[in-house]
């Protein structure tokens, strides 16, 4: 008996190994700081500076100009902009923070979302995009295809377009049940005014 024991244990609490560990370290979520704009984030990463130690000629030509461009473009400008980063990314090789956009598709498809209540096809479509998400979470380019693709699917839309409408609806209720509360109350007082006059006479 006392063997069986030793043997379940054994069997129930394998050791950690360093591959199981290198699976664990791939599922963690991206790390990289979260720009509240792209704009913000070229500035930051096209600064001349960056590219002095170790000291790059070529790279601080590149990066003195792209950063002289930003400091002159509108950062509403999306066409200028986007046009600036892929001048970065492909002659400085910056690469780009993910995060913000990560969490915001991770927060849209988490399948917890579809629960209640439950709908099988938004489900299916959020777990689906959900596993992508965490993919490719360090992959600008195949998040932002991702982001296109979710915001088009209409499992995804019809339920998020339903949950609002039925949210319109309740408040619109919330706000007629108030109004009644109030004209009741006023009701009521008028009348327990009108009843002190009566008794007063």
């Amino acid at each position: 008996m006392e063997q069986d024991n030793i043997i379940w244990k054994e069997m129930s609490t394998p050791p950690m190994t360093n591959q199981s560990e290198e699976i664990r370290g791939e599922l963690e979520p991206c790390k990289m700081a979260s720009y509240p704009s792209l704009y913000l984030e070229l500035k930051d990463k096209c600064n001349p500076k960056n590219f002095l130690v170790p000291y790059d000629k070529k790279k601080v030509d590149i990066a003195n100009d792209l950063y002289s461009q930003l400091l002159n473009s509108d950062e509403n400008d999306s066409d200028v902009i986007h046009i600036l980063r892929e001048q970065a990314t492909q002659k400085l090789g910056i690469v780009l923070s993910t995060k913000k956009l990560y969490e915001e598709l991770l927060d849209y498809c988490n399948p917890q979302k579809f629960m209640n209540p439950y709908n099988h096809s938004a489900i299916q479509q959020a777990n689906h995009y959900y596993s992508l998400i965490h993919e490719y979470r360090n992959q600008l380019d195949k998040l932002e295809t991702l982001h296109k693709d979710i915001f088009r699917d209409e499992a995804l839309k019809k339920y998020y377009s339903d949950r609002e409408k039925e949210r319109e609806e309740e408040e619109k209720n919330s706000k007629r049940d108030l109004i009644m509360i109030l004209i009741i109350s006023f009701v009521i007082l008028i009348l327990a005014i009108l009843g002190n006059i009566y008794l007063e006479y």
